[in-house]
C-alpha cells in the first residue's frame, strides 16, 4: 500500500508546485515561480529514483523537460529586464532633417509653428498655455515621420520613437510597466530641463478600435491615458510633447483622439511640391537638361513623397544595371534623360488612391483641429 500511496503523494505535491508557479508567473513574481520550478524537478526526479519502473516515469520526464524550459524562459526574461534599466529601446538619435528640408505641407508647418515652436522658444508671450499633444494623420509615404523628425530638431528635443512592438509584451503586466517606464523616464528628463517628445508612430495599433480585444490590450491603453491625463493641463510649463501618426484614423478610439489638442491633415504633394521633390531625390543623379520636371509632376497625381522617392531609386538602380551588365569600365552613370524618367513612372503604380484621398479629406472636415 505504502508503495503505491507515496508516488501518489508526490506526483499531488508536484502537480500543487506548478499550479504555484503559474499563479506567481501570473502576477509578475518570476524569480518565486523559478523556484518552485526548480522544486517540481526535484520532487518528480526523486521519484523516478525511487521508482524507476513507475509506468508514468515517461510522463514525469517531459513534466522536467517543460519546467526546465520555462525556468530559461523566465531567467531569461529577467536578464533582459536587468538589462533594460540601463538601456532603453525607445531614445534614438534624431535624424539630421532640417525644418526647411521638409517639402511643402505648409499648413500643418504654420500650425507647428503657431501652436508647438513658437510658444516653446518665448513661453512668457503664451500665459494661456499651448497644445502639447499632436496628431498627424494622413496616406502613408506622405512625410509624417520626416516632419516629426525635424520638430523635434526644431524643438532640440530628446526624440523617444514608440510603436506597438516596443510596448506590447507576452509578460502579464509588463506592457503596462512599458508604458510606464516610457512616461517615467520622460518626467526625469524634462526635470533635466530637457524637452521631450515622444513619437506614436502607427498608433492605431495600439489605440484603435477592434471587434476583439484581448485584456493586456485594453490595459496598455488604459495605463497609456492615465499617463496622458497626468500630462493633460496645457498651462503648465511642460516640456513633455506627444506626437503620434497614424495612416488609418477612423480606427481611432474617440477616447484617445480628444486628448490631441492639435490634428493635423499631412495630404499627398501637390504638384508644385512634386516637382521640387523630384529635383531633390534625383539631384543625386544629375539629370540632363533635357528633362521636364513639371511635367513629371503632371504625371505623378496622386503620389506619395515616397513613391517620388522610390522612383528616383528605380531609375538609379537601372543607370547601375547598364554599367554592371555591359561591362563598361567606368564609376559614372550617364546621367538620365526625361525618357528614363518616363519609362520608370509608366511601370509604377501610385500607393494612394482618389477614393482613399476622399476618405482622409471627409475625416478631416470631421475631425481636424485648425
Amino acid at each position: 500500500m505504502h508503495y503505491l500511496r507515496l508516488p501518489e503523494q508526490l506526483q499531488q505535491q508536484a502537480s500543487n508546485l506548478i499550479n504555484e508557479a503559474r499563479n506567481l508567473e501570473f502576477q509578475g513574481n518570476y524569480l518565486a515561480a523559478i523556484e518552485k520550478y526548480k522544486n517540481v524537478i526535484e520532487i518528480l526526479t526523486k521519484l523516478i529514483e525511487l521508482y524507476p519502473d513507475y509506468k508514468l516515469n515517461q510522463t514525469y520526464i517531459e513534466v522536467i523537460g517543460k519546467c526546465q524550459a520555462k525556468i530559461k524562459e523566465l531567467q531569461s526574461y529577467l536578464n533582459r529586464q536587468q538589462f533594460d534599466d540601463s538601456f532603453n529601446p525607445w531614445i534614438i538619435q534624431k535624424p539630421n532633417v532640417k525644418w526647411e528640408d521638409v517639402i511643402g505641407l505648409e499648413e500643418a508647418k504654420n500650425s507647428i509653428l503657431d501652436s508647438i515652436i513658437y510658444p516653446s522658444k518665448r513661453p512668457e508671450l503664451y500665459p494661456l498655455g499651448w497644445p502639447r499633444n499632436v496628431l498627424l494623420f494622413g496616406p502613408p509615404g506622405c512625410g509624417k515621420t520626416y516632419f516629426c523628425a525635424a520638430i523635434a530638431n526644431e524643438l532640440d528635443a530628446e526624440l523617444f520613437e514608440v510603436d506597438a512592438p516596443s510596448i506590447f509584451s507576452k509578460w502579464l503586466g509588463e506592457s503596462e510597466k512599458n508604458v510606464e517606464r516610457l512616461f517615467n523616464l520622460a518626467r526625469k528628463m524634462e526635470q533635466e530641463n530637457k524637452i521631450v517628445m515622444i513619437f506614436i508612430d502607427e498608433v492605431d495599433s495600439i489605440f484603435g478600435s477592434h471587434t476583439t480585444e484581448v485584456g493586456g490590450e485594453a490595459r496598455v491603453k488604459n495605463q497609456f491615458l492615465k499617463e496622458m491625463e497626468g500630462l493633460k493641463n496645457i498651462n503648465m510649463n511642460r516640456k513633455i510633447y506627444i506626437f503620434a501618426a497614424t495612416n488609418k484614423p477612423w480606427l481611432l478610439e474617440h477616447g484617445f483622439l480628444r486628448r490631441f489638442h492639435l490634428r493635423l491633415y499631412i495630404p499627398p504633394p501637390n504638384l508644385n511640391e512634386r516637382k521640387r521633390l523630384f529635383i531633390k531625390y534625383s539631384s543625386p543623379l544629375n539629370p540632363s537638361s533635357d528633362v521636364d520636371f513639371e511635367k513629371l509632376a503632371e504625371l505623378t497625381e496622386n503620389f506619395s513623397s515616397s513613391d517620388i522617392k522610390e522612383i528616383c531609386i528605380r531609375l538609379q538602380n537601372s543607370l547601375a544595371r547598364e554599367i554592371i551588365e555591359r561591362g563598361y569600365n567606368t564609376a559614372n552613370l550617364r546621367r538620365p534623360q526625361m525618357n528614363d524618367f518616363l519609362k520608370i513612372i509608366n511601370n509604377y503604380k501610385p500607393s494612394i488612391t482618389p477614393e482613399l484621398i476622399r476618405k482622409y479629406e471627409e475625416w478631416n472636415r470631421q475631425y481636424k483641429s485648425v
